[in-house]
């Protein structure tokens, strides 16, 4: 009975831990029902899994392809090669699944670099599909698929999805108007399938949209790519014709504006006349082809005075003053080359004043230019002398009114002549002046010179000329202006070992220009002072 106890309180205890025992043990063979069998219970286990490529497999639909159907126990090769197959035909959850038996055969001793290399490919490629397959993110899946592309060049269904998502994706960015991303998708679906009617039509609209938003943001380069683009699609699109024409005008007035800033006044001149074809009413291009073909024509005038050409830089310089009516350098360059090509001064004249004076005034008198001191208004008939000269006599003609001269004319006051008329009370008033040239007078230059040079004296005008050597510099003169009458020349050499001679008087042949020569044999620049004397004939 104690062994029966015994024999019962073990059978409790061995349930209880949940293991099946054989319950006959515990009673006689004899005279006892069997008691009821306990159901056994298994505890769990956890074995580690090995690398899994994908969550579950989904059969797909219509498939009668077991979960179960990767067998077990294969080879690494047969693993890839049969998963390969598996890939090819769609079904990536299961072509995963081959892979991971694949996986865990690395170390089997027919494992090749090369084969491990191409399971480490598949691997991610069946990864890839899945992911395509689950998100409806479409850029994720072209990335994805671009991807698989890269490992697997001739994936079958890659190549099928990318012109759905390339034509998605530009349908998006074209609702979204970001055209840039609208053409690069266009562009690609173009490139994958070069006769898509679809995809041409929407390149249309999405290139305009590129131009119109490029030109607002100033990207012109772009902005003409994308309309001439236009244009190669539809050859007749007046919006793309619109805004080249609108590029090209702006491109024309920059380039020209930039010319003319660089003093290139003919092409400055030509690029603005190609930008009024465009736009006749342009104030831009209109006041850029004046200002260029006034500056052009100076230039040009200036180019025939350096050369001593002073009645053909006369003609231009003309031409260009009506250009440039208020350009005060080509006014002061008239009046030197008036001076230049002045006639023969008269050794003697006469010139008379008239006018009315209110009260004590003081004329100054140069050339023709009339200051007055004080107050009164006239005219003098024939224009003083702007060289060295004498009053000799002021006449009164009218006015009964004391009239003298003040100051005579000299280098140091530009040859201005000062008359003081000493008026009480409004009078009209007429005086005459007498004047005389000076017979003689003197040119003082000093500078620094090499090789051979000509120096050109003519009225107050001293020009030197380089024809050889380094330019002259630091070149300084005071002069006695040279009237336009034959003269003596003599000149003198002060200092300095450059030799200098005249090599031709002035005359009306010349225009009564004195040129001299001067000669370094230095290396290098030397100073020179010279003094050149003239006396009139």
């Amino acid at each position: 009975m104690k062994i029966n106890k015994l024999v019962i309180s073990l059978i409790i205890s061995l349930l209880w831990l949940g293991i099946s025992v054989d319950l006959s043990l515990a009673q006689p063979a004899i005279g006892r029902p069997d008691p009821p069998k306990p159901v056994a219970t298994n505890p769990p286990t956890n074995p580690t899994p090995p690398r899994k490529v994908s969550k579950t497999r989904r059969t797909p639909r219509n498939s009668n392809v077991p979960t179960s159907a990767v067998p077990r126990g294969k080879s690494l090769d047969f693993y890839v090669t049969k998963g390969t197959e598996v890939l090819d035909n769609g079904d990536f959850e299961l072509a995963a699944e081959y892979f991971q038996e694949a996986d865990k055969k690395r170390k089997d001793r027919t494992a090749t670099p090369e084969l491990l290399d191409l399971l480490d490919k598949q691997i991610q490629v069946a990864k890839l599909h899945i992911e395509s397959d689950d998100t409806e993110d479409t850029q994720k899946a072209l990335n994805n698929y671009l991807e698989i592309l890269k490992l697997r060049p001739n994936d079958p269904k890659s190549r099928e999805q990318l012109p759905d998502l390339y034509n998605k994706i530009a349908d998006d960015a074209l609702n979204q108007k970001d055209y840039d991303r609208a053409v690069e998708s266009l562009d690609t679906l173009i490139g994958l399938n070069p006769t898509t009617k679809e995809a041409k039509e929407k390149l249309l609209p999405a290139l305009l949209g590129r131009g119109e938003a490029a030109l607002s943001k100033g990207k012109d380069d772009i902005a003409q790519n994308s309309f001439r683009r236009v244009l190669d699609l539809d050859p007749q699109n007046q919006l793309a014709q619109q805004k080249l024409r609108v590029l090209d005008l702006k491109g024309l007035l920059e380039f020209a504006e930039n010319k003319l800033k660089a003093e290139a006044y003919e092409d400055a001149m030509v690029k603005f006349k190609e930008a009024l074809s465009i736009d006749p009413e342009n104030e831009q291009a209109q006041r850029g082809a004046k200002t260029a073909e006034g500056n052009y024509q100076k230039l040009k005038a200036e180019q025939l005075y350096a050369n001593r050409k002073y009645s053909d830089s006369e003609k231009i310089y003309q031409v260009a003053l009506v250009i440039l009516p208020d350009d005060e350098k080509i006014k002061a360059r008239l009046e030197e080359i008036a001076i230049r090509l002045k006639p023969a001064s008269a050794m003697r004249g006469k010139s008379v004043w008239s006018g009315k004076i209110n009260n004590p005034t003081k004329l100054k008198i140069t050339g023709k230019e009339i200051k007055y001191e004080g107050s009164g208004d006239g005219s003098i008939n024939e224009r003083l002398p702007e060289i060295g000269y004498l009053v000799k006599k002021v006449k009164a003609l009218l006015g009964g009114v004391p009239i003298k001269i003040v100051e005579q004319p000299s280098a140091s006051n530009k040859y201005t002549t000062t008359i003081s008329i000493e008026a009480k009370k409004p009078k009209n008033v007429s005086f005459e002046i007498e004047w005389e040239l000076k017979r003689q007078g003197k040119v003082s230059w000093q500078g620094q010179i090499n090789g051979r040079s000509l120096i050109r004296v003519q009225g107050s005008f001293v020009d030197i000329e380089q024809v050889s050597g380094i330019p002259a510099k630091d070149v300084s003169y005071e002069s006695d202006p040279l009237p336009a009458q034959e003269a003596t020349i003599k000149v003198n050499k002060l200092s300095g070992s450059p030799e200098v001679r005249l090599i031709e008087a002035p005359s009306s042949s010349n225009s009564y220009i004195a040129i001299l020569e001067i000669e370094s044999s230095s290396s290098d620049l030397e100073p020179l002072v010279f003094q050149l004397e003239w006396l009139l004939k």
